[in-house]
């Protein structure tokens, strides 16, 4: 069902948002909360299907909740999931950053760090689909990072560990 539609007012114009099933749709980028919905109409850049649709997604809007179950804070949206859009305070105005295989993506230029995303947003540049997706973002950039040493370094640490070993017992020898 059709829901409302992008004005003029944004580079998104006449992408949609849909309501299939028990979700909302955002037109390419995914599942959004009747929040996010309400927080585009908010700025202005929505053509409402009907007054009633406006008034019923509203209704909903208390009762939202993420298009995902982030454990702790600190889990994953879902697989390309929209994180943010640039707004018009910058070129990139449309562009979006979006979350797939734990990274976030910068439309037309690749991966970015969570703190690349903050930064952007620090300079007013980002609008989000929800309040909970900033939230989200700054749960990443806060997140212990885990490094994984491939096989090639274990190697290394091993045979630096045994050189370590070998220059100690000949000291002490």
């Amino acid at each position: 069902m059709l829901v409302a539609t992008f004005n003029e007012t944004t580079a998104w114009a006449d992408k949609t948002i849909t309501h299939e099933g028990d979700a909302f749709i955002l037109e390419d980028h995914g599942p959004i909360t009747a929040a996010g919905v309400m927080e585009y109409d908010r700025q202005g850049h929505l053509l409402w299907a009907t007054a009633g649709t406006r008034a019923w997604v509203g209704s909903l809007e208390g009762a939202s909740a993420l298009p995902f179950s982030p454990p702790g804070a600190v889990g994953a949206p879902p697989k390309g999931a929209l994180i943010a859009t640039f707004g018009p305070t910058t070129e990139w105005a449309g562009k979006t950053i979006n979350h797939e295989n734990q990274q976030f993506i910068l439309e037309g230029h690749g991966p970015i760090s969570s703190a690349t995303v903050l930064q952007y947003d620090g300079q007013g540049h980002l609008l989000w689909p929800y309040p909970e997706m900033r939230e989200w973002v700054v749960s990443q950039a806060a997140a212990p990072k885990r490094y994984k040493l491939s096989r090639v370094e274990w190697v290394l640490v091993g045979f630096g560990i045994l050189v370590l070993f070998g220059r100690l017992a000949a000291a002490l020898g």
